[in-house]
């Protein structure tokens, strides 16, 4: 094995996805893709509908015209959405990591007339380190603003990140209200050879948004 510290492997990544699987005067059938450890129900993820004509989350001054608990603790399932769904209206859809429309970090996006659907959602992705830091990039959703939310980056030791642990991992808060950025973790992070490592981007304030986990990157050194 070589003393150098460097990554062993390409790193894997997992998202959180949404996808139209029906549609009718009644409302919409979606499936959801979390995390694989998320329990959805437990940490009342919830998915969003407003009325739209472009693919952009309305994040403030518009209320949904509807919402729906996510019902079951399945990283992978579906639910319907009950509203008055008329196709000449389009609309966009959020699925949030909690009861909270700004941690929505998927979204779909249904034109007028029956066009073809549009899926977005937040990554994070790139890792590069030392022994004594880790940098990631990360993707939000268009006009999201990630520092005013208070996003944040935490490190984990392991192929998951722990959102039902009460240590707090070492973290760093995004910087910049921009779409596309980086984050550089740095307090209390010792990276060391032949290990695994996970790093999180998270919707909501440490710790009461500890399990509103985006996406992941795993990698190993």
């Amino acid at each position: 094995m070589s003393d150098k510290l460097m990554a062993s492997s390409a790193p894997t990544l997992q998202t959180t996805n949404l996808e139209l699987i029906d549609r009718s005067a009644a409302g919409i059938l979606v499936q959801y893709m979390t995390y694989d450890t998320n329990l959805p129900k437990t940490n009342k993820n919830t998915v969003y509908v407003w009325e739209a004509n472009q693919d952009v989350i309305p994040w403030t001054g518009k209320a949904p015209i509807a919402s729906k608990l996510i019902s079951k603790d399945q990283s992978i399932g579906s639910e319907e959405i009950a509203f008055d769904y008329q196709p000449e209206f389009g609309y966009i859809v959020g699925y949030s990591v909690a009861n909270d429309p700004t941690a929505i970090c998927a979204s779909l996006y249904i034109p007028a007339n029956g066009a073809d659907t549009e899926t977005k959602h937040v990554t994070v992705s790139s890792p590069t380190f030392s022994s004594d830091f880790v940098k990631v990039r990360y993707h939000v959703l268009p006009d999201y603003q990630p520092s005013t939310n208070q996003n944040w980056c935490g490190l984990w030791k392991g192929p998951a990140v722990d959102t039902r642990g009460t240590v707090q991992p070492p973290l760093a808060v995004v910087p910049f209200n921009n779409q596309d950025g980086s984050v550089t973790i740095k307090d209390g992070v010792k990276i060391t050879i032949g290990t695994t490592y996970t790093v999180g981007y998270l919707m909501l304030p440490w710790e009461a948004g500890k399990t509103s986990l985006a996406s992941t990157v795993t990698f190993s050194t």
